[in-house]
């Protein structure tokens, strides 16, 4: 096959590209070496965008361009910048940027989406900082638009201020609504979502509110946002809000965004609505339907869950995929909240024995969630540390201070608590308020008060200011009749201004 010139190489090569045809595009790059046509600066740049099929081909490719002298054409250096970093290689991606005489604002673009697609949100700053001293290149909308996702990360909130100090006094949001709508929005759904995930609520909010315009997109993001700050009713007064103005929910990302907002504040008979709404409109896809099932579970209705897991088998099974993780965690927490041990732990060994699903962190709790509210029993917790340990050696799941604070309780409630402190010292992080709050917990249900004001002292240390602990401890001197020591704690808690809040729950009638 002969195309000609290197124009008409060029075509072809793109035109495979465009319908899927990688193979042939490669093949199509042979042949056009072969026949001692010279590519150019237009050939290889959509050929590495599309080097993901083969790790290898990055390396052919960037050994070719080294030979051809294309290096110093700058759209082809920004292509293969982004190429290794689509493989992870970030040594790699940034060595070549660091080489390369001249940058763009792409250039630096590429550099610092690469950091912080390959977890590394602070080098991603340093990369931010530089460029905003560059005399040659400037920061552009998707330069504040990644970097806010990096700050979202980071959750430091200060320097996400600073950059949306930046933003505005780089005129980067237009104030012609009409001219530019599409571009303020990305850059201020990326503000909302950083703000919230940096638990800065009330400026997440002033954003939203003071949005000219607002897509589906820039909704969901508030509803996540006050979803992942313990917001759920205000979340859910946003979604009725959305839907007064005429913004129906058309994604599954968004549908499984309120479905926690409906189980945190919300009524059985609003999350049954969504579901029909769902099967209404097409967007029962498995990232909803595993929505759905915790949804239910959190109502008690654990057979609609049953239900909806094993529909969700059923279609993948048809489509000849394999299950996800999340459907199989969800559906063994299900029942391990319910405190059906059983169903859970079959559930767990059909999912890596059948299935051969590898668990993930999220599989790990519902492990240790079941052998909890199966009782605690001594065969429960060792089933519990064979899991454990099973994780870490065979599944490389390294467990994250929650899974730490599940297993000091399991511990605590078999009554093992000299055990649950071996437990906590043994620990390679620095045990956290969530586990020694567990081991308080269990401190009180075995009335065991000389440890549990030891744990207290901890505490008060790292969690000075939860008044919970506080009031734990009040009770556990109460029960031994130290009331002497009681009214010493609670004249503590009004020196400090520490006061529980009364807590309160809704039946659904």
């Amino acid at each position: 096959m002969c195309c000609g010139s290197t124009h008409g190489w060029n075509l072809a090569m793109r035109y495979s590209l465009l319908r899927g045809l990688y193979d042939n595009a490669f093949h199509l790059l042979s042949c056009m070496r072969r026949t001692g046509t010279p590519p150019d600066h237009f050939t290889y740049p959509p050929l590495l965008k599309h080097a993901v099929a083969s790790f290898s081909l990055t390396p052919q490719l960037h050994a070719s361009i080294l030979t051809l002298g294309l290096l110093h054409n700058l759209h082809t250096a920004n292509a293969l910048v982004s190429a290794y970093a689509k493989y992870g290689c970030l040594q790699s991606s940034l060595r070549l940027f660091e080489e390369m005489p001249h940058r763009n604002t792409v250039t630096w673009n590429s550099a610092i989406t690469a950091c912080l697609h390959n977890s590394h949100p602070h080098r991603a700053m340093w990369y931010f900082s530089h460029m905003t001293m560059s005399s040659l290149s400037k920061p552009d909308r998707m330069t504040v638009t990644t970097i806010l996702s990096a700050q979202g990360c980071l959750q430091m909130v200060a320097r996400g201020r600073e950059v949306h100090a930046y933003i505005l006094r780089q005129g980067l949001i237009h104030q012609n609504q009409n001219q530019n709508g599409l571009t303020n929005q990305l850059i201020e759904n990326a503000l909302i979502d950083m703000y919230a995930k940096s638990s800065d609520v009330e400026s997440a909010k002033r954003v939203f509110e003071c949005m000219a315009a607002r897509d589906l997109a820039s909704w969901t993001a508030m509803i996540s946002g006050l979803m992942q700050n313990g917001l759920p009713a205000l979340a859910l007064r946003i979604f009725h809000s959305m839907l007064k103005e005429g913004i129906t929910p058309d994604d599954s990302v968004s549908i499984a965004s309120v479905l926690p907002a409906i189980t945190g504040a919300g009524t059985l008979q609003q999350g049954r609505e969504i579901h029909g709404y769902t099967i209404r409109n097409g967007l029962k896809n498995p990232f909803v339907a595993t929505a759905l099932l915790d949804m239910y579970s959190k109502f008690g209705c654990i057979t609609l869950s049953e239900i909806l897991f094993h529909e969700l088998l059923f279609h993948e099974r048809n489509k000849n995929k394999s299950s996800s993780v999340v459907s199989w965690s969800a559906m063994i927490m299900a029942y391990a909240k319910h405190g059906y041990t059983d169903d859970a732990l079959n559930l767990f060994h059909r999912m890596v024995e059948e299935t051969r699903i590898k668990p993930n962190h999220k599989t790990l709790m519902a492990i240790l969630t079941a052998c909890s509210h199966g009782g605690g029993g001594s065969d429960l917790v060792d089933e519990a540390k064979k899991w454990f340990q099973c994780m870490r050696d065979k599944y490389q799941v390294s467990p994250d201070m929650y899974h730490y604070a599940a297993m000091v309780h399991l511990l605590g409630r078999a009554g093992q608590l000299e055990e649950a402190m071996a437990f906590i010292r043994e620990m390679p992080i620095e045990p956290g308020p969530a586990v020694w709050g567990a081991l308080l917990g269990s401190c009180r249900l075995h009335h065991d008060v000389e440890l549990g004001e030891r744990v207290a002292q901890v505490l008060s240390n790292v969690e000075p200011d939860n008044p919970g602990n506080y009031v734990l401890l009040s009770n556990m001197l109460a029960e031994r009749g130290r009331w002497e020591d009681v009214v010493k704690v609670r004249e503590l808690m009004r020196d400090t201004g520490l006061q529980k809040k009364p807590g309160f729950s809704f039946v659904d009638v």
